[in-house]
């Protein structure tokens, strides 16, 4: 029904399981987790708004473990699983523009809570770039509309030991850039009200297993 094109598919672990890895990617439509996961051989566990998540599918985010996220941003539970999830051995997704950005051919403002996790859990970042996916008003409404969907896996990203927060965002949004050719935008998508808390400041190491 999408046609998806997919390139890159090299950059992405050839086995079931790959070990640590943190999947991140743009995201202008519902279908997007689908489209990627439809390449990769080893399963993703996504981190997800709980505002998206409609009660009546709550046995498919069970199944898939979806790590569901309050926009507010007052509570840190998500990112403790989400990095306890990669120290395991896990596969994360995250969409970190917070939302479905508009079609403008810019890549939105990133929330810093993937920074945040990647220099927590010290696992390499495979970037995705999602384009062409049909535009509709609601999230999975895309999903029956015929399209030309276009899937880029761009490069598996290591970043510093010492590597903070804001850099590791500034760099996978550099990267993003120049391999879309999309513009950077320091507007936020309208429905990422907040960033994910940051729990830096509990105990030493909150996220030890």
């Amino acid at each position: 029904m999408h046609r998806v094109r997919y390139e890159g598919i090299q950059h992405g672990p050839p086995t079931n399981d790959p070990g640590p890895l943190i999947v991140v990617s743009n995201h202008g439509a519902g279908m997007d987790p689908l489209l990627i996961q439809g390449a990769c051989r080893f399963a993703i566990r996504w981190m997800m708004a709980t505002d998206t998540m409609s009660p009546s599918l709550n046995w498919l985010w069970q199944w898939r473990r979806i790590i569901a996220v309050k926009r507010d941003g007052a509570d840190s539970t998500p990112l403790r699983e989400a990095i306890r999830h990669v120290r395991g051995g896990g596969v994360l997704g995250v969409f970190p523009e917070g939302g479905l950005a508009p079609r403008d051919g810019a890549i939105r403002a990133f929330m810093p809570g993937v920074g945040f996790i990647v220099s927590r859990a010290k696992a390499p970042v495979l970037l995705v770039w999602v384009s062409e996916t049909p535009v509709c008003d609601s999230a999975f409404g895309a999903l029956w509309r015929f399209s030309r969907s276009r899937v880029v896996f761009i490069d598996r990203m290591t970043f510093d030991e010492d590597a903070d927060a804001d850099s590791i965002v500034a760099q996978l949004r550099a990267r993003l850039s120049e391999a879309s050719g999309w513009s950077l935008s320091d507007e936020p998508v309208p429905t990422a009200r907040r960033p994910m808390s940051d729990p830096s400041n509990d105990d030493a190491d909150p996220f030890a297993a």
